[in-house]
């Protein structure tokens, strides 16, 4: 009898550990893949450091909003920001029920709880007018 009471408790146990973490977490990851685009193609984007050649596909985390610096010689430098926004996906842990005690920290934590807006960026970039005219 304390055999199968012990079975049930680490089963039970078990179940609730696996049902606690974050379902954003789970479905989502704290990482989104970002789609980076220019017109004309060939242009240097820069987001967080890290230098890439358009078109080009990046993976962010979610937890914070990036800066993207698009550069290509005789062209105007542009620049936007990918907005980190808190996603719905965290609300699951509540319609559950199991997970609100530790999967929104967990969410919250992981950046998870966020989406990055938008998906995709495409920029285009305009001529440097006094550049072409020296020329």
């Amino acid at each position: 009898m304390k055999k199968k009471f012990r079975t049930f408790t680490v089963v039970v146990f078990g179940v609730f550990i696996l049902m606690s973490w974050g379902c954003a977490t789970v479905v989502k990851g704290p990482n989104e893949k970002i789609g980076i685009s220019s017109s004309p193609i060939g242009a240097n984007v820069t987001v967080n450091g890290m230098t890439y050649t358009t078109p080009v596909i990046v993976e962010l985390p979610r937890k914070k909003s990036h800066i993207v610096v698009f550069e290509k010689e005789g062209y105007e430098s542009a620049s936007g920001t990918l907005q980190s926004e808190m996603s719905a996906w965290w609300a699951w842990n509540f319609i559950f029920g199991y997970g609100a005690i530790l999967g929104i920290p967990i969410d919250i934590a992981t950046g998870s709880s966020k989406n990055l807006t938008p998906d995709n960026v495409h920029v285009t970039m305009q001529r440097n007018i006094e550049l072409s005219a020296r020329k």
